[in-house]
């Protein structure tokens, strides 16, 4: 079994706490200096920490049955509160 690296989860905080700084931030001087970086660190360091167990068909297969009735439900609730969907 692997060892966890805490410095991958530290960095990976560091880069949610820049991402929020900077969206509360927006117009301040830093905004166009770590936006740009933050997010791009954030999910290069996902990528690395991810593990996966599965094959990428089953992976997908997965989200699909997750995010399906997720988009479904958003579908009807739109319905429901406008009438109907304007395409």
């Amino acid at each position: 079994m692997k060892t966890r690296n805490y410095t991958l989860d530290n960095a990976k905080a560091f880069a949610i706490f820049v991402v929020v700084l900077a969206h509360v931030l927006r117009d301040g001087r830093y905004f166009t200096y770590f936006v740009p970086a933050a997010v791009p660190v954030f999910f290069l360091l996902s990528g690395i920490t991810y593990h996966h167990s599965s094959s990428f068909l089953n992976f997908i297969l997965k989200k699909i049955k997750t995010i399906v009735p997720v988009c479904r439900s958003h579908k009807y609730h739109y319905i429901c509160f406008f009438g109907k969907i304007r395409v």
